[in-house]
């Protein structure tokens, strides 16, 4: 793996501009230290014998500061305010409302521990947080050894860990600042430097993920902690660098019934020019598939080298995804022998496949498809959103019932959304075994990201990573967030397209993003994307797009070339038979809203509370006019439902025009009947069906329309907490009605 990192980033040096070999010796750093042999490890996660506590750096309401609390780690503040019964249930009625300035103050975790003896007494000892949220300064033993400001980057810190530890009551505490606070002086900052104003202004100066900011599905709560695993370690090498090497076997093609594949082998220790050659034999099965010799080659000084074969499989057994067949792995033993000493055998799962995304110039315009192994592929998907607002919550059986949901439901590829997070680990090994592709968003979504790599002219130029008043420096965190997600994902063969961004081109062409930037030809901001556009379409062009989609829905060319969100139906108020009119190359974003079920409303609403106009409900709902839509589609096709109706909006006949009638300037509470509970269950059950209705249409337009359409996701499958929203299945993990439609649908073969 780690290999294949170093030669795509040593073929961008050569491809580009000189000024990335300082970024270039910094990943073969990074990556050179994870090419050992052993390691020894200690978890200081919570546990019976690992204790956290958490404090608030000032008075607060839950009592003075500094006065201590038990906490969780992986975790977030919110979780242990509320284990400690110091807040309530954040979810329930309006209490996000409530609990906002947890969210302005600064909080500390802090643990002591000893060291495993075997542990300290190794030369290199290194303190690994695999994720803090998110400006976190690490002390131990009241020596600041690190600081976070990127949620997405776990880090590995041995500077002045070794020299500040003991064997025995060490203190590591983490001093997390408020990141609304954070956000809003580097916005303030950049306001200052380039006097201009920027949509979004006070996210997208954030690493981290971006839903928590609050979005039309998801509440805002920005919190704070240790979300994922922290640990001590130290990696070792043997004497013999032989005993576990990194192996890796990969798919180059497939043909006529063929596999060619390709090992490659890492080793780290010293290794005498002398004796540079590497005896092995490649069995599957028991089978010998594959023997051969190779000269071990540097990758970064004598002490890293590297060495590799092909060979071929006759009829392979193939990995597919769900629906054209089973996501087979196989099992190759590997045995190596070098020096005239043979080593262990080594044992590796290899899925074979090829993958190709098509994206080329035809009649039509330009085509968006898929293909596996060979075979074009309709792909039937949905988009996937995190899982919980508090991420920690987000356990190994959550991923499986949701994940297990999407299987059974027909799916073949999941959209890895990017306002969201680089998902855990445990998420793409069962989108591996289960056999869903998944579309890989780069986390930036709808907004335009101030960032430059190459400032020549302040006065022309100027991004998050020239401004000196800001904190962060862009530049390291554009690219140190690359490589460990690069290193975790880029192996597993459920990922199958990389993608810049959402919507930020979609933004930059519709929004009146371009108008407002470039207004003054005295001052450029240049937009992140157009950096990672200069990496990936260089090295990774034919599995990367620069943004999704293409075009907006707005523009014809969003139904010829590439893919469509297509929103005319929800936000523009269009009928949604208006999905058989507007059938795109490839569909990744549609949808129709609808409530959860009443046993997960009761779980956030009083029953006085069953009633769209209530507290509860209001602020369950995050799209500004969401419940006057679902009013204006309800009466448009013809649901006969009293309970929690309102007085607004309503479709108009002719399609495809939208701007509906004003909402009446009369509305007020008092106007309207309470429902009784049958009655809100009724037009809970009307949404459902009015969701249903609207895929079908929609799945169905799609699936006829192959293979100029050759791709249908949804959004969205799963939900970040109860509320109203387009979700399949809701936060507790109930299916709404459009999920059975949807499993049928996706179960024909068309």
């Amino acid at each position: 793996m780690y290999s294949a990192i170093l030669f795509y980033f040593y073929n961008m040096l050569h491809r580009r501009k000189p000024f990335k070999l300082f970024l270039f010796t910094i990943f073969l750093w990074c990556f050179s230290q994870h090419i050992f042999a052993q390691e020894i490890s200690q978890s200081l996660n919570s546990s019976a014998s690992q204790h956290w506590q958490f404090y608030c750096t000032t008075n607060s309401t839950i009592g003075k500061a500094g006065e201590k609390f038990p906490a969780k780690v992986p975790g977030t503040i919110h979780l242990d305010l509320l284990d400690n019964k110091l807040i309530p249930d954040p979810f329930y009625a309006d209490n996000e409302k409530r609990l906002q300035w947890i969210d302005t103050l600064d909080w500390v975790y802090e643990t002591t521990f000893d060291v495993d003896s075997n542990l300290f007494k190794q030369n290199n000892i290194e303190l690994q947080f695999d994720g803090l949220d998110t400006y976190g300064d690490v002390y131990l033993n009241d020596e600041l050894i690190a600081r976070s400001e990127n949620m997405f980057c776990g880090f590995a810190s041995d500077q002045a860990v070794k020299e500040n530890l003991r064997e025995k009551n060490n203190a590591l505490k983490i001093v997390f600042h408020s990141t609304q606070k954070e956000a809003k002086n580097r916005a303030d900052c950049f306001r200052k430097k380039v006097k201009m104003e920027l949509p979004e202004m006070e996210r997208v100066f954030v690493r981290k993920a971006q839903y928590q900011f609050g979005w039309d599905f998801a509440p805002r709560f920005l919190g704070c902690g240790i979300w994922r695993s922290v640990r001590l370690f130290s990696r070792c090498a043997f004497d013999d660098c032989f005993t576990n090497p990194y192996l890796e076997i990969k798919t180059k093609r497939i043909a006529n019934d063929t596999a060619f594949m390709s090992l490659t082998g890492e080793v780290h220790g010293y290794i005498p020019e002398e004796k540079n050659k590497v005896y092995f034999k490649v069995y599957q099965d028991g089978k010998k598939v594959a023997s051969g010799i190779d000269s071990l080659k540097d990758i970064y000084g004598q002490r890293q080298k590297y060495f590799g074969i092909d060979f071929n499989i006759i009829h392979p057994n193939l990995w597919w995804c769900n629906g054209e067949g089973k996501p087979i792995f196989n099992k190759f033993i590997v045995a190596i022998s070098f020096d005239g000493k043979n080593y262990t055998n080594h044992e590796i799962s290899v899925a074979i496949k090829t993958s190709e995304f098509v994206h080329q110039k035809d009649s039509i315009g330009e085509s968006f498809y898929f293909k596996l192994n060979g075979k074009p592929i309709f792909i039937k998907g949905a988009n996937w959103v995190p899982a919980d607002v508090f991420l920690p919550r987000v356990s190994h059986e959550k991923y499986r019932t949701l994940l297990t949901a999407a299987k059974d439901a027909g799916m073949n590829m999941l959209r890895v959304w990017g306002g969201g997070i680089y998902e855990d680990e445990y998420f793409y090994d069962l989108c591996d075994s289960l056999g869903i592709m998944v579309w890989q968003d780069w986390m930036y979504a709808c907004a335009p990201y101030p960032f430059n790599m190459n400032d020549e002219n302040e006065n022309r130029n100027i991004g998050m990573g020239y401004i000196d008043c800001i904190a962060t420096k862009g530049i390291y965190s554009f690219w140190n967030e690359r490589v460990p997600v690069l290193s975790n994902l880029m192996l597993h063969p459920c990922v199958t397209l990389w993608c810049g961004n959402n919507e930020i081109e979609e933004g930059w062409n519709n929004w009146g993003w371009k108008e407002q930037l470039y207004k003054s030809d005295s001052v450029k901001v240049e937009l992140l994307k157009n950096n990672m556009d200069e990496v990936f379409n260089a090295n990774w062009g034919d599995n990367y797009i620069p943004s999704s989609p293409k075009f907006g829905w707005g523009h014809k060319e969003s139904l010829s070339d590439g893919d469509s969100h297509y929103w005319g139906v929800w936000w523009g108020m269009e009928p949604y038979e208006m999905y058989k009119k507007r059938v795109p190359r490839f569909a990744s974003e549609y949808g129709m809203q609808s409530l959860p079920c009443l046993e997960t409303i009761r779980k956030f609403a009083a029953d006085s509370s069953l009633r769209i106009n209530s507290v509860a409900l209001r602020n369950h709902q995050k799209h500004p006019t969401g419940f006057e839509n679902l009013d204006g589609y309800l009466k448009y096709y013809g649901f006969k439902v009293n309970g929690g109706l309102v007085k607004g909006r309503k479709v108009i006949s002719e399609y495809g025009k939208g701007n509906p009638d004003e909402m009446d300037s009369t509305w007020s509470a008092k106007n309207y009947h309470n429902p009784s509970i049958k009655e809100f269950e009724d037009y809970i059950n009307a949404t459902q069906q009015l969701q249903a209705d609207a895929l079908k249409t929609a799945i169905t337009a799609h699936m006829q329309a192959q293979p100029r359409c050759m791709g249908t996701i949804i959004w969205q499958l799963n939900d970040c907490w109860p509320g109203a929203s387009w979700s399949l299945i809701d936060y507790y993990g109930n299916k709404k009605k459009a999920y059975y439609e949807v499993q049928k649908l996706f179960a024909e073969k068309k």
